[in-house]
């Protein structure tokens, strides 16, 4: 493969296309994978049908056709809601979490959709339990795995040249560094094939007019990158941009893109960004509140079994308490007793504790385990009836590490501006565990402030939701 290449001449850029004729377009993984979607929802459920037809040993089943049908109907709900998401796009298909997340809502929305049908036209009756039993086990396992398919194949396809990557241009001021912009769409299924750096002589107008048909012939789409200071100036060089009949994306500073994430609003004629949110208000409280007492109670019913073998294993390896109980800071400073199952040899609640380590000899073997797949935290579902805890939120650490962190982190007492979790928007982004630098801190500081600022009850739900996922990485729980 002969890769593109762009030779820079008096500050423009000629490009260079490779010749990549008879190869697919990254782009076309987009209907690869609803394709792809589709017959496996359709061959999930035509697959269950004959399975637990043979195995029941059923005489009077219902006719093949219906269950195709079903299928179909199923196939074409979660299709159309991924593909309106922009589920299918290369770049998405990488960010695993995520799809396991997709694949869940969109999965309960279509079998609810086709279970409302069933009741609408009384024909419930003509379908087997079983089979859809079956089939809400069998077909979210398919639709994972093809997800994993697509994350591990997508960038090693596009770096071994089997497949056309999406070409970008970028148009820059001189002296735009792109080498950290190389690296972050090194692996996302494009290629940026030149830099186009603008003239300080001449208008925008002037210079699309002699770069107009090179972008169009050598590019998918263009890229406009600039700093903050930039910005005023970049306006009409975006509207001559749009004359083209190509995508055109402005590249922002971290800090920009999170401002204009937040919702805008108006004070008088003036626009305005909200960029700090206020805490939550009563609707809100009582939304979040209600939904951590149903939530509870229903996980400590259906956790029970899970209960009682735990403390029964703690209790036979070494003598001590079931539970650890150890005093932490929630909403507005007031201090708690928060429980856990208890892990370690010891029973540390005071002045000067020391965070559990990698191979800690403090860790009993059960203790080790609990820890690992987060049983440990179990008992907190009372601290959240009790109302000391919400069931997400941003994760309470011992008095004494708040009173260091306190004097290290500006933002990190705003924590405690909303009630503490069992889990939270850190924990899911890798920062669960040990925070053994400040720097690791401030990056779990960082992600806590962001759930507050944007909290919604469906934020929460999401939260719950990979948080089933990141369980299944105990690499940083120990």
């Amino acid at each position: 493969m002969r890769n593109e290449y762009a030779a820079q001449t008096g500050g423009v850029v000629r490009l260079h296309a490779a010749d990549e004729i008879g190869k697919p377009r990254v782009g076309s993984i987009f209907y690869l994978a609803a394709t792809a979607d589709a017959m496996v929802i359709v061959l999930a459920t035509v697959a269950c049908y004959a399975l637990y037809s043979y195995f029941a040993e059923l005489h009077n089943t219902p006719e093949l056709s219906k269950y195709i049908g079903a299928g179909i109907l199923l196939a074409a709900g979660f299709v159309a809601q991924a593909m309106a998401k922009g589920a299918y796009r290369p770049i998405e298909l990488m960010r695993v979490r995520k799809q396991f997340l997709r694949i869940a809502v969109y999965g309960s929305t279509s079998i609810g959709f086709l279970a409302l049908l069933s009741f609408l036209f009384k024909i419930s009756d003509q379908f087997s339990r079983g089979t859809a039993l079956m089939f809400v086990v069998l077909c979210p396992a398919l639709l994972i795995s093809t997800r994993l398919f697509w994350a591990h194949w997508i960038p090693r396809a596009t770096a071994r040249g089997l497949v056309q990557p999406r070409r970008i241009v970028l148009v820059c001021k001189a002296g735009y560094s792109i080498t950290r912009l190389r690296e972050q769409i090194a692996d996302s299924g494009v290629i940026l094939t030149g830099v186009l750096t603008l003239p300080e002589n001449q208008s925008a107008a002037q210079w699309m007019s002699t770069t107009n048909t090179m972008i169009a012939r050598s590019a998918d789409e263009v890229l406009v990158a600039c700093d903050s200071s930039d910005l005023t100036s970049i306006g009409e060089l975006l509207a001559e941009l749009r004359t083209m009949p190509m995508p055109v994306k402005l590249a922002l500073e971290p800090m920009i893109a999170d401002i204009i994430r937040q919702p805008a609003t108006r004070i008088g004629r003036l626009p305005a960004v909200e960029v700090q949110h206020a805490p939550l208000s009563g609707v809100e409280h009582f939304l979040k509140r209600s939904f951590d007492i149903a939530f509870a109670l229903c996980a400590l019913v259906s956790l029970f079994p899970i209960f009682i073998i735990t403390a029964f294993a703690i209790k036979l390896e070494s003598r001590g308490p079931v539970f650890f109980v150890q005093r932490r800071r929630g909403c507005n400073d007031v201090t708690f007793p928060i429980v856990k199952f208890r892990s370690m040899k010891v029973l540390e609640d005071g002045d000067a504790i020391i965070q559990a380590r990698r191979n800690d000899a403090r860790v009993t073997r059960v203790g080790a385990f609990i820890r690992s797949t987060s049983i440990d935290e179990i008992p907190q579902l009372w601290n959240v009836l009790l109302g000391d805890m919400s069931v997400v939120g941003p994760r309470p650490h011992a008095v004494s590490h708040d009173d260091s962190y306190d004097a290290l982190i500006a933002q990190y007492a705003f924590r405690r501006n909303v009630k503490p979790g069992i889990t939270g928007w850190a924990q899911i982004n890798g920062l669960r565990g040990e925070t053994p630098t400040i720097d690791s801190m401030k990056a779990r500081v960082e992600h806590d402030l962001w759930y507050i600022h944007n909290w919604s009850l469906w934020l929460d739900i999401k939260i719950m939701l990979l948080t089933l996922v990141a369980l299944s990485d105990r690499s940083k729980a120990y």
